[in-house]
């Protein structure tokens, strides 16, 4: 339709400028044709063809506002905060090739050490004799403030850092404590609450992992844990040089390892980088565009019309399935919001079109939910289906000419760590009376559980879809 607009106003233009007519002797209705074929053609909607994948995703990154790799992985950039508490020489001399170990990977690089103990963790030279690793004149701290080393390394978002203690926060006085696991009434200045709770959390909120590397050790007849704790910023975690990463190769049998991120949950479709072989005839296979977390392709609305009123199945879409390896965390649905975004696209590729990317790339509102005539369907094995919510009201309303923007958000349970975990971060404490410590365990669990219950602000993927 647009076309035909286009050839009446130049043919228009043609008769007034061959005749030499001015705007006064131009008769009224070919004023009209003029005005409404320049109003068309300045709200022709973009086909397929217009806008290409760089468009796609330039408007997908501002949708999701996706500046967590901002920061490039920055090797030099790395924090060892040892804790030299009185307690630790004998773990961290039983697990001297891992500390070496760890030297050995950040060889080269620029590195900070810090000694953490009852003041605020601060820089030294890790070749000093007072800091000397194997030396037990160097652990002469009467406690550590893990707290504050904690809060050093959330406060470097950017940054590696490895904290290596056995977890153990001195309150700094004694206070009577019923133990969650024996009930015993005792007499102790550990701290008992999910003290690291919120330091764990911002760090994971914010896209970034956590691991621990886990050496038994033996103190007072009792089995504890010295934890090599290693936080890892998003911008690091596909890094073949991350911390984390060498570590995995360390070859040492007794050492163990669990991880905590929110990357472990995906979503796969059957047409990722292979068009659309088994899709309804409702798509173009080949107006596929495709990126990391998201998708876009044509559908035709008659034949979808046609195809849901001939068959049994009321769905959009298919061939997708959610990727769980999350241990603890279950996903109970997907919620779906469906946006029509035909003029922000429009607008997009019209700056692109002229080499203005700098406004193309600025913040898009806030857009109101719109189209809201699908749902997502979660089955047991993990497949995903859009469907009608009602085919006989969604077929009323099926967009022609739009673009939608379709976004999936996962709904949670409650995370739990498994008995496997809780065992490796939990410890007895020593002497006559021992008892159970859970504080770093139930720190990462509720920081976890906290992180999946409230709702994602960026969805799990997104699929563009114009409708023809």
């Amino acid at each position: 339709m647009c076309i035909s607009q286009f050839i009446v106003l130049i043919n228009l233009l043609y008769r007034m400028i061959t005749t030499n007519l001015t705007i006064y002797r131009v008769p009224a209705h070919l004023i009209l044709a003029f005005t409404y074929s320049l109003i068309c053609l300045t709200s022709c909607r973009p086909s397929f063809s217009d806008v290409d994948c760089n468009t796609l995703l330039g408007l997908h990154n501002t949708f999701i506002a996706n500046d967590t790799h901002g920061e490039s992985a920055r090797a030099n950039d790395t924090n060892i905060l040892i804790d030299y508490s009185g307690s630790m020489h004998k773990p961290i001399a039983e697990a001297i090739d891992v500390m070496y170990h760890i030297q050995n990977i950040l060889k080269g690089n620029s590195c900070q050490y810090y000694r953490v103990g009852e003041t605020k963790p601060k820089p030294i030279d890790i070749n000093s004799q007072e800091n000397e690793l194997a030396a037990i004149a160097s652990y002469n701290e009467s406690r550590s403030l893990l707290d504050q080393a904690l809060e050093l390394i959330v406060e470097h978002p950017y940054e590696q850092s490895v904290l290596i203690s056995d977890f153990e926060l001195d309150a700094g006085q004694r206070q009577v404590v019923i133990t969650p696991s024996e009930k015993l009434s005792v007499q102790t200045s550990i701290e008992f609450s999910a003290w690291a709770k919120p330091y764990f959390h911002k760090w994971i909120t914010a896209g970034n992992q956590i691991d621990f590397f886990i050496v038994n050790f033996q103190q007072d007849n009792k089995t504890k844990h010295l934890y090599f704790a290693v936080f890892t910023p998003l911008s690091w975690v596909d890094n073949d040089n991350a911390i984390y990463k060498r570590m995995l190769s360390f070859d040492r049998t007794d050492m163990h390892h669990v991880s905590f991120s929110t990357s472990g949950l995906i979503i796969i479709t059957t047409h990722e980088g292979k068009g659309f072989e088994d899709a309804p005839n409702y798509t173009e296979p080949l107006n596929y565009c495709a990126g990391i977390d998201f998708e876009s392709y044509t559908i035709y609305a008659q034949s979808l019309k046609e195809y849901a009123m001939t068959s049994e199945d009321s769905m959009l879409l298919d061939g997708i399935k959610i990727k769980n390896s999350i241990s603890g965390l279950s996903v109970l649905g997907l919620e779906l919001k469906a946006q029509e975004v035909t003029d922000v696209i429009q607008e997009r590729n019209r700056l692109r079109s002229i080499g203005d990317t700098t406004q193309a790339d600025q913040e898009l509102l806030p857009l109101e939910t719109t189209a809201d005539i699908w749902k997502a369907l979660l089955l047991e094995n993990g497949e995903v289906k859009i469907v009608f919510k009602s085919k006989m009201d969604g077929l009323s309303a099926i967009p022609q000419g739009d673009w939608i923007k379709i976004e999936l958000y996962p709904i949670y349970s409650n995370f739990k760590l498994s008995e496997d975990q809780r065992n490796w971060l939990t410890w007895q404490s020593g002497g006559s009376q021992a008892f159970v410590v859970p504080a770093l365990c139930n720190s990462i669990e509720e920081a976890m559980a906290e992180v999946y219950f409230e709702k994602p602000n960026k969805p799990l993927y997104t699929f563009y879809l114009h409708f023809q």
